[in-house]
């Protein structure tokens, strides 16, 4: 085929189960994108998507649409920095109690 079509590839059936090649480009990007595997239980964009929807919600006294997005996320922000520290803090003592 030529045109808008061209390089398109027929759909695969993966009903069956994923292939390799899905979990070893989904490791990759974890991996890219800083994941830390033996730690699953903090993800800082989880958490500050979770606070700053609200904030962003009912903010008001920015003057502004963009104005009020940065107000929004002064709090979220901070508490991100608070908890990164905390982590580093408790991992730091953790290392040296090893």
């Amino acid at each position: 085929m030529n045109g808008i079509m061209s390089g398109i590839e027929d759909r695969e059936n993966f009903q069956e189960g994923t292939p390799s090649r899905v979990e070893e480009l989904s490791a990759a990007n974890l991996k890219a994108l800083g994941g830390d595997q033996s730690n699953k239980g903090f993800d800082p964009l989880t958490t500050f998507l979770l606070q700053y929807g609200p904030q962003v919600a009912g903010q008001t006294g920015g003057g502004n649409l963009l104005g009020n997005l940065l107000l929004a996320s002064e709090k979220p922000l901070q508490n991100i920095i608070k908890n990164q520290a905390a982590e580093k803090k408790y991992m730091r003592f953790k290392s040296r109690c090893n």
